[in-house]
């Protein structure tokens, strides 16, 4: 698709693919991509402010691009130099910019990959990174062609893409060779199921090029195999067993080596056969793969526990679950940014199938022939190169997978192998070391003399470190505990310091070496050092102070092989040295081309050539077996300083989390004192320890719950492991008497009502800003007795309210989040009842007193109470119910806690309220009823994006922990960016969330016609088929001649059960059934209210109390007039009112009373409390309200009952609309919660032509079981 021209090295796009593409939404999703990692980025490195004007930047960037169409002329410097010119005003690190570039060139040079991909059917890919050196220029051609033909003879059948990725592009002629190379070559194998196509990254580094390779196979969905751009094959020819030199690779004659055709098989049929990752293991020359031999073998094995022989080859297969396991790893904005772009994203592949536990396998693959190169290493004094870029990612994910590999069973280390393929028989290892194939790899030119010389030199003063305090510091710290198998020998630091001396002396060199005990307690300690180091500075330090350690190392093992040549004598030694000012790649290739019998007065003959060969897989796996006898000290250290830092920081967390009531030094503390603690503070404290220690626990990670158990004894463990998710009310039969069960119940409700209401209360105040009202609640705890809902009213004298318009404004405030519904009312001789006006409603209406149906009819008739001093009304303020004294008490002093605290955070930017973590501590000690809450979409990406973001905010706030479904039935491309959504919302909040496809909805309809079919055709062989059912499947042709049609069935039901949103609500409710509650959320309805602004709603209070004023003047005239007395204010009214109360009994009625013709509730009118539903239409011709589902309530009445304060702002507004609202979070799960409960436990009214909660007729219980009769 993409390559450098030969002669320019520009950066071009062959326009022939270009035309067979389609974008299909492709680039929009790539850019949405690239800006959502750069924010994650910004958010990452601390400059989460600067998003706005970086993000801005880049849409200038992105439509500069789109103007000129994506695919002109442009070199990959060029690309560069225009992004830099963006981004050169921002006020950002120049590291963080070029971080910024990468990630945008690397999505921005996905969109024509992608889109060529898009609809391509394949049954697997071999992707080929290169980089365009003059080697791979020239083999680039081979491996295509090795692939090919590999496919041709083996896979006659498949469908395969092959594609060539340029990952550390740059602008020079060898690239432009490469990559027309490639491009020649799929022309010359295209055929009809075999297909290739190259294109090129603008960003340098092998990670990147891989990373776009995986990103295209995961879109594919198939097995892969990946293949090194420099790998060549070689044969023998017969007889000639020593002999090798080049050849095509399809040939039969002879024996082939390196990459040949039958690679392909030897690496793709174990993932066909069920393997998820396939490393080649392969013959290479001893002193080739010196880190893979060195750092990569003993690691994996030593640490991870897995025997595999090539753990950072180029040449591997994988399945879609590899793919989809890197793709998911790799879209870390962390990964992106690491090690994992460069030659370190082998060994992550590799850990990461480790860790997500793949089925592993290794596959003989003959002799590694390849482009060894000593360059890509790196200088020991310079930074980078292969063995600090591997060396780093290896280490990180030790660090990052501790927990991993921490608890792993001693035994089991390095006795877990990755299964090889049959012809295991041909490779020599430690067990096997058997003679059996008759070649050795092509030698590497390795200058280890050099390498040995810069060792020498370490300690002198004109080096960037100094070595010798800095190797002091990291080996006499760890060394100690790890030399537990040798009492005697001294500090690692000096044993370094000895062998530098020793190869200062030339007459020792022959004779030094790094044992593989050294080399173990040398590479535990650097990987503890590196693991303690607090920046990336200072990590980058341990690996360059490790770099001529290693260089060393390797040197030490090419004495060692060179010894097994048979050199014996100092003489033999010295003229070897003196021959190393010759080229060392001539003198290796003479060696191993057997071209000089007696070379260096030594006979090296095929056969000790094979025997040093076996001899040094022997030396390697020896090696790696002193790394696992040393592995229990390491372990002990890594306990000790790294994972005790990590311990000390999981405590903080856990910490920080307790219940807020109680107040711990630490978690040993806790679990020791906690249930004296309770008895302290509740009563019942056997039932409430319990309990409470299963809430704490339910709302900790899984990380945090282990960690705590460990603090419990062992029957602790298992009684909390046992108990986390079963019903709270077993837990109370089983623990408390059956006299005590109703009482407890009873208490741990109240408990988790007063604990609910605090934190609603709280934040209330701060989205308010009332704090007077909430001070009133601190100093008279009477007013939380009825918001717990223990009393119905209380009554203050006059004037001891002081902040009353603030606490007013905060109970509203209450009602907006969690559905309590407490009123003030100033009564006429000026005291303050306070009041539950659901209960009370419910009782007066219970009662037949249909005034209650209004606000102002109630408190009519509370009014009318007191002035009588009887009643229903005035009775209750005389309820005692001092059970619940303790929790009140606690409740308060709580609320005192919480005072100047804020519990939340407003997002400018999302326009959402997030969670302070002081929220986590306070807890609810039972469970919810609630088991799922289910959520459908349909390709409405953002829409799904915000709404899932802000439920999941929501739960954080009011410390929830219910699994979310998401039903998509989105399309391909709008599906993929859904799960990239779930996939990190579900790793920001740790939340559970389940993703059901329309693949998934089709498995599960098709299973329900299954069943359908099988209880129907039971039924009808049976006799006992119901006729309307036998009437249906007969209609719709389902059933004919006595036999069921399951293809007509599954069509029926699809097109009528499951049919469009009513089919999505049957799904729904199909998967929830056997949890208790579920509820069901649209993509466009998050958990939140929006109120108008203070000043707003003050404006409309203010004209309805000039309304009601006018009104209240109207009928105070009539009562003068007809009972001929002069009223002075409303105490007075009140008095004469009750006084006469048969005579104003129609006035009653008119003022207060309701009729759906309008005609009574003046005063409840001029309140808004009775509206017209005509106010409601919003067409002209008064057919349609807001209401969606308003004909299911026709015939609807003229006048109704307002059940919430809902008004219809015309234009339609949104939250986003500058200042239009203020948003309040709702705890939609404790309402929806009421669901369990039985109906007389609930105080809200029954009511008829409801229009979706914001109008309807009230009906008393004997009107309602009237009806019912009826």
């Amino acid at each position: 698709i993409t390559f450098a021209d030969r002669e320019t090295g520009i950066y071009r796009v062959n326009l022939d693919y270009f035309k067979q593409t389609k974008d299909g939404g492709v680039k929009e999703e790539c850019k949405r991509k690239a800006f959502r990692k750069i924010a994650e980025f910004l958010k990452l490195k601390g400059y989460l402010h600067k998003k706005e004007e970086v993000l801005r930047k880049l849409e200038e960037y992105w439509r500069e691009i789109e103007s000129r169409e994506w695919w002109e002329d442009s070199s990959a410097l060029e690309e560069r130099y225009k992004l830099e010119k963006y981004l050169e005003e921002i006020d950002i690190k120049e590291e963080m910019k070029g971080r910024i570039m990468e990630i945008v060139l690397y999505y921005h040079d996905l969109v024509l990959p992608l889109s060529f991909i898009k609809d391509k059917k394949v049954d697997f890919v071999v992707a080929i990174p290169f980089k365009g050196d003059k080697v791979e220029a020239k083999s680039i051609k081979g491996v295509i062609k090795a692939a090919a033909f590999g496919v041709r003879k083996y896979f006659p059948d498949k469908k395969v893409l092959i594609l060539a990725v340029a990952g550390p592009y740059d602008s020079n002629v060898n690239e432009a060779k490469t990559s027309k190379a490639a491009q020649e070559t799929f022309e010359e194998i295209s055929s009809k199921n075999i297909e290739g196509f190259c294109f090129a990254l603008v960003n340098k580094g092998k990670g990147w090029g891989m990373r776009a390779a995986i990103d295209l196979i995961a879109q594919l969905e198939v097995p892969f195999i990946f293949l090194d751009a420099d790998l060549r094959q070689l044969r023998i020819e017969k007889n000639k067993k020593s002999r090798l030199y080049p050849t095509q690779p399809w040939k039969e004659e002879g024996i082939v080596i390196g990459l040949q055709p039958k690679s392909i098989k030897w690496l793709l049929t174990p993932i066909l056969e069920g393997k998820d990752y396939v490393m080649s293991h392969y013959l290479r020359d001893p002193l080739d793969g010196t880190i893979t031999n060195n750092i990569i073998l003993p690691g994996i094995k030593a640490i991870f526990g897995l025997m595999m022989r090539q753990g950072i080859g180029g040449e591997f297969a994988g399945s879609p679950k590899l793919a989809k396991v890197m793709r998911d790893y790799l879209d870390n904005v962390e990964a992106m940014i690491s090690d994992a772009m460069t030659y370190g994203i082998d060994i992550c592949i590799t850990i990461q199938a480790i860790i997500n536990q793949l089925n592993i396998g290794e596959a003989f693959n003959t002799v590694k022939v390849h482009n060894p190169s000593e360059g890509k290493l790196g200088e020991t004094y310079q930074k980078g190169g292969m063995f600090s870029e591997v060396t780093k990612a290896f280490f990180d994910r030790v660090i990052e997978y501790q927990d991993y590999w921490l608890n792993q069973k001693e035994e089991e280390i390095g006795k877990v192998e990755a299964e090889i393929s049959e012809e295991k028989i041909i490779i020599p290892t430690l067990t096997n070391p058997q003679d059996v194939y008759p070649v050795v790899p092509e030698p590497v030119p390795f200058d280890w003399c050099r390498r040995i010389k810069e060792f020498e030199e370490i300690f002198k003063k004109d080096k960037p470190y100094n070595y010798e305090e800095e190797y002091k510091r990291i080996f006499m710290r760890h060394i100690q505990d790890l030399s537990l198998t040798d009492e005697e020998e001294e500090s690692i630091y000096y044993r370094i310091k000895e062998l530098v001396e020793k190869m200062q002396e030339e007459v020792c060199l022959y004779k030094v070496e790094f044992s593989p005990h050294l080399w173990a307690k040398i590479y535990y300690s650097v990987l503890l050092a590196y693991a303690q180091a607090e920046s990336k500075e200072k990590r980058e330090k341990i690996i360059e102070l490790f770099k001529p350690l290693y260089y060393a190392k390797a040197a030490s093992y090419a004495c060692w092989y060179l010894r097994n040549f048979s050199f014996s004598d100092l003489e033999s030694i010295k003229k070897f040295r003196e021959n190393l000012s010759k080229e060392i790649e001539e003198i290796l290739e003479k060696i191993n081309n057997n071209q000089a019998s007696k070379f260096l007065e030594v006979d090296i003959s095929f056969e000790k050539l094979r025997g040093a060969l076996v001899k040094g897989e022997r030396y390697f796996y020896q090696q790696t077996e002193e790394f696992i006898r040393l592995r229990p000290y390491f372990i002990e250290r890594w306990r000790q300083e790294i994972k005790k830092e990590k311990e000390v920081d999981l405590e903080k967390r856990i910490i920080k989390k307790l219940p807020i009531e109680f107040s711990f030094s630490s978690l040993n503390a806790f679990v020791e004192t906690f249930p004296e603690k309770i008895r302290e503070k509740y009563r019942y404290p056997e039932v409430m320890s319990l309990l409470y220690i299963l809430a704490f626990f339910r709302g900790l990670s899984q990380e945090e719950q282990e960690f705590l158990l460990n603090k419990f004894s062992q029957e602790e463990r298992l009684w909390i492991r046992d108990n986390l998710d079963k019903d709270w009310h077993e837990i109370i039969r089983n623990t408390s008497s059956s006299f005590q069960k109703e009482k407890v119940e009873e208490y741990i409700k109240v408990r988790n009502e007063i604990f609910e209401n605090i934190r609603a209360l709280k934040i209330a105040s701060q989205i308010l800003n009332k704090n007077g009202g909430l001070s009133e609640i601190i100093e008279k705890k009477e007013i939380l007795e009825v918001i717990a809902g223990i009393k119905d009213a209380v009554l203050f004298e006059k004037d001891t309210i002081k902040a009353l318009r603030d606490l007013e404004e905060l109970l509203w405030g209450l009602r907006q989040i969690n559905g309590v519904n407490v009123k003030v009312l100033r009564l006429p001789d000026g005291r303050i009842y306070i009041y539950d006006e659901y209960s009370l409603r419910k009782k007066a209406l219970n009662k037949e007193e249909k005034l209650a149906s209004t606000e102002e009819g109630l408190k009519h008739s509370i009014k009318l109470d007191f002035i009588r001093e009887e009643g229903l009304f005035y009775g209750l303020i005389f309820e005692e119910k001092d059970e619940y004294e303790d929790l009140i008490n606690l409740g308060i002093e709580i609320l005192r806690i919480l005072r100047d605290k804020k519990l939340l955070v407003w997002d400018k930017d999302k326009k959402i309220w997030r969670a302070k973590k002081i929220l986590q501590r306070i807890i609810k000690i039972t469970p919810s009823s609630l088991k799922e809450i289910y959520l459908a979409t349909m390709n409405r990406p953002s829409a799904l994006r915000r709404e899932l973001e802000i439920e999941l905010e929501n739960h954080k706030i009011f410390n929830h922990q219910i699994p979310l479904v998401v039903i998509d039935d989105s399309k391909e491309e709008i599906l993929r960016l859904n799960q990239e959504t779930i996939k990190e919302l579900k790793e920001k909040y740790q939340a559970p969330i389940i993703h059901l496809t329309g693949k998934d909805r089709e498995k599960y309809q098709a299973d329900i016609g299954e069943k359908l079919i099988l209880e129907f055709s039971q039924k009808l062989n049976e006799g006992r088929l119901e006729k309307d059912t036998e009437r249906i499947l007969r209609d719709n042709k389902i059933l004919a001649d006595k036999e069921i049609i399951l293809e007509r069935m599954q069509e029926y039901i699809n097109r009528n059960v499951f049919f469009h949103i009513s089919g999505v609500r049957n799904f729904t409710v199909l998967i929830g059934k056997g949890s208790k509650v579920i509820m069901n959320i649209d993509d466009d309805a998050p958990a939140e209210t929006y109120v108008l602004p203070y000043e707003e709603r003050e404006k409309i209070r203010t004209e309805r109390l000039k309304k009601r004023e006018e009104v209240w003047q109207r009928l105070v005239k009539e009562v003068e007039e007809r009972l001929g007395v002069k009223i002075e204010n409303e105490e007075e009214f009140y008095r004469i009112w009750s006084q006469n109360i048969d005579e104003v009994k129609d006035l009653e009625e008119k003022y207060w009373g309701f009729s759906q013709d309008g005609k009574k509730g003046l005063i409840s009118q001029a309140m808004e409390e009775i509206g017209c539903v005509d106010d409601l239409y919003i067409d002209k011709e008064l057919k349609v309200t807001h209401q969606r589902y308003q004909s299911l309530m026709e015939p609807l009445p003229t006048y109704a009952i307002r059940l919430s304060d809902f008004i219809y702002k015309r234009p339609r507004v949104t939250k986003e609309d500058g200042e239009a609202f203020e948003v309040f979070p709702v705890d939609t799960i404790r309402i929806g919660e009421m669901i369990d409960k039985k109906v007389k436990e609930v105080d809200l009214p029954f009511v008829e032509k409801d229009l979706r909660g914001t109008q309807g007729l009230i009906v008393t219980e004997k009107e309602r079981l009237k009806k019912k009769e009826e």
